[in-house]
């Protein structure tokens, strides 16, 4: 299963194998199914809790882009921040809701880590497997009072972190729902600007994006100066945080303080004069400069 997969389909499809062996080909195929998903689903709750608790990426995601494994990701999460002396556990427990109760499952985690490690290929066939039909239900039940369609999103938000090395940032709302998002910098210049009909405007720059299957492992996926979307997707919420050369944060709302935070600099003055002279505006520093 890829890491991008919704984890609600993923318990829906673990329930059809437990609920559905009277058709397997051969006995035990359906609960190894089900505990193999069962696994790759803890490695989803791993990577959020890793990723939203500022765990260094290198102690969750190698160098391919690969996730590491359980076990490593599970003994980095109890190791604490150098910064604020809290593991990152303890960290992900302080976040907001939608991420806290991942972190509240942590008791579990080593024993299901343990029920679910499941070998493929090769197990001496005298000896008992490790994953139980009761184990999985029992998972199943667990995880379904707390995830909800959302919660892959933040997933999504995080890969695309990953992926442009911080050009578009995760983010979640404050809102009721905590609703997870993907956030960009954009940077204001002279040519936002345009005169229509006599009126200055300006136009807010559109997200490009290519949407892949929800199948992709995130190492296969190729960052292209676009937003990353898995198919299907809705409900995330993409928003643009306006800066300007310099970094600052502007508001696009209020005109003259715009060009003077834009307008820093003697060369950016003399930059936005003649842009906008070009538009038939004649820009008084002195003036916008006052109160």
């Amino acid at each position: 299963m890829s890491l991008l997969q919704d984890p609600v389909k993923a318990l829906d499809q673990i329930e059809w194998y437990l609920d559905n062996q009277d058709i397997e080909k051969f006995p035990g195929a359906f609960i190894r199914c089900a505990g193999n998903l069962s696994r790759q689903m803890i490695e989803q709750i791993l990577f959020i809790l890793a990723f939203y608790s500022k765990m260094p990426q290198d102690k969750y995601i190698k160098s391919d882009k690969k996730l590491r494994t359980v076990g490593v990701i599970w003994e980095n999460l109890q190791k604490k921040n150098p910064t604020t002396g809290q593991t990152y556990l303890e960290e992900a427990r302080l976040c907001n809701p939608r991420i806290k109760k991942f972190a509240q499952l942590s008791k579990s985690f080593n024993k299901w880590r343990l029920q679910f490690n499941e070998p493929s290929h090769y197990r001496n066939p005298i000896t008992s497997p490790h994953t139980k039909e009761k184990h999985i239900r029992e998972f199943v039940r667990r995880l379904r009072q707390i995830i909800d369609p959302m919660d892959s999103h933040l997933i999504t938000a995080a890969a695309n972190e990953l992926l442009s090395n911080g050009k578009l940032k995760a983010t979640i709302g404050d809102d009721a729902l905590n609703t997870p998002g993907i956030i960009r910098d954009v940077i204001v210049t002279p040519r936002f600007f345009s005169v229509i009909d006599g009126k200055l405007t300006w136009r807010e720059p559109g997200f490009k994006m290519q949407v892949i299957p929800a199948d992709r492992e995130i190492q296969q996926l190729n960052w292209k100066n676009q937003l990353i979307l898995v198919q299907h997707t809705s409900n995330i919420r993409l928003a643009a945080r306006f800066i300007t050369e310099f970094g600052e944060p502007v508001d696009m709302n209020n005109l003259k303080n715009l060009l003077i935070a834009m307008g820093k600099t003697a060369e950016a003055r003399k930059r936005l004069t003649r842009y906008f002279k070009k538009l038939g505006i004649n820009l008084e520093w002195s003036e916008l400069n006052t109160s």
